[in-house]
């Protein structure tokens, strides 16, 4: 499988004014890879200009290995030391620079929230957290309709400030099309912070934060409420539905996703995906799912503990290589308590009872999706309901996971392998998948009054 790669980084663009309940949080400003996941320090692969890191005089190649004073056991414990450290003014850092050993002592730069469109900061308090909110809106008073915009399952920011990423512009192309675009942050993650982690919490604490943050959202006087629309986008598509059943949203857009059971699901991902990558092959991806099988049935449906089940240091290298484990219970970033949780959810049963329009998206050459099945599977569930509703199916040709133009789901896995997926996506981005969702949002709401 593809090899772990995390950006932390500092971008400029314009901006107009906001309002702030929170205070911004520190940016250290560079592109970081793991020694190992077993290793609880950090190589810099680019230091980007005006941040924390210049400042300091980071360089790369320079490996981190402690921060303010701390060390740590594993590389996910290197993130959660690195995020606590963001909300200090200063940080201190001890790297190790061609052998020798230097401590690096400065401020922290506050990462500035900069885009074109008019925005608001603000936030709200939840088991003992505070969590942040993000308000895009065209000029005017309003009230205007608006996406709520649920992100994936990773544990990192959705302010996307890059300006070249394709995140940015769908989020640029529906403000300009008249909507106001509301996101929520994880706990911890942004500016959010508080008792919870967004590492450590299961799938309905996490439901629970956007749930809370639709009924701020509602709060609003420039909101119109009677055209608010959930977008959940990958694992935020499992939220959707659940979110809508709680609270009647005009309508419940969904792109990049299924619906099966999570154990189901990331078992046909390590056959699926597997030939995709560089030296990967069918009989691999097959071989590699089969000794996975067990060892997921005893987490997901035993409730056993990844650590119990890891006997020997094959199986640990196992676990590391093949399932995305990073040590202290830990896949892709998330407790397994996480996927546990999301893994008991009946997600056909929520779709069945979803009574608002709902919209499945689906880009043809999707690799987290891997195929237009659990997409078209919404549908079919949705209209076997009672709804009068709007229910439709849109697939968009030549478009992968995060509205990428691509040739082949073989093309995108290339691309995340050799880590060009910034650069490629300066000029890449698929401008039709919120054209279509504006005209969609258009057409129902006229046929319905």
């Amino acid at each position: 499988m593809k090899s772990i790669l995390l950006f932390l980084v500092l971008f400029f663009s314009y901006s107009a004014m906001s309002s702030n309940t929170l205070e911004r949080r520190g940016q250290l400003g560079v592109q970081l890879e793991p020694v190992s996941i077993e290793e609880g320090r950090a190589i810099i692969k680019q230091v980007f200009p005006n941040s924390t890191a210049s400042k300091l005089g980071l360089k790369q190649n320079d490996t981190i290995i402690s921060i303010n004073s701390d060390e740590y056991d594993t590389f996910n414990d290197f993130l959660k030391g690195l995020n606590e450290g963001k909300k200090s003014n200063d940080i201190s850092l001890t790297v190790i620079r061609e052998g020798d050993s230097l401590e690096l002592t400065g401020d922290m730069v506050k990462l500035p929230f900069n885009v074109n469109n008019k925005y608001e900061l603000n936030s709200f308090e939840y088991q003992n957290s505070s969590i942040r909110t993000i308000v895009e809106k065209p000029e005017g008073e309003g009230p205007f309709p608006v996406i709520y915009y649920i992100q994936g399952y990773p544990c990192q920011s959705c302010e996307y400030t890059d300006p070249n990423s394709t995140m940015r512009r769908f989020i640029d192309d529906l403000v300009g099309y008249g909507y106001m675009v509301y996101r929520v942050e994880k706990p911890n993650m942004g500016d959010s912070k508080g008792e919870l982690e967004c590492s450590e919490i299961n799938f309905d604490t996490e439901n629970a934060v956007f749930a809370k943050g639709y009924d701020e959202l509602v709060k609003r006087s420039d909101v119109d409420t009677d055209k608010i629309t959930i977008f959940g986008h990958s694992m935020g598509g499992w939220h959707a539905p659940i979110i809508s059943n709680l609270k009647s949203p005009f309508a419940t857009v969904v792109y990049g996703i299924r619906i099966e059971d999570w154990y189901d699901y990331f078992l046909y991902a390590m056959e699926y995906q597997y030939p995709l990558w560089e030296g990967g092959d069918y009989l691999q991806g097959d071989e590699i799912k089969r000794k996975s099988r067990d060892y997921f049935y005893q987490i997901y449906f035993k409730d056993k503990q990844p650590e119990k089940l890891i006997t020997s240091d094959s199986i640990r290298l196992f676990f590391q290589t093949h399932m995305n484990y990073t040590g202290n219970n830990t896949f892709l970033g998330r407790a397994s308590d996480f996927f546990l949780n999301l893994n008991s959810k009946n997600m056909p049963y929520e779709w069945n009872r979803v009574r608002s329009h709902i919209l499945s998206l689906h880009g043809e050459h999707d690799l987290q999706a891997l195929d237009n099945s659990g997409a078209q599977r919404i549908v079919r569930i949705a209209k076997d309901s009672d709804s009068d509703k709007v229910i439709e199916y849109k697939e968009f040709p030549n478009t992968e996971h995060l509205f990428l133009k691509v040739e082949s789901q073989k093309h995108i896995a290339r691309i995340m392998q050799n880590r060009e997926l910034r650069e490629y996506s300066k000029d890449n981005y698929n401008s039709e998948v919120a054209e279509y969702l504006h005209n969609w949002l258009t057409k129902v709401a006229k046929n319905n009054g």
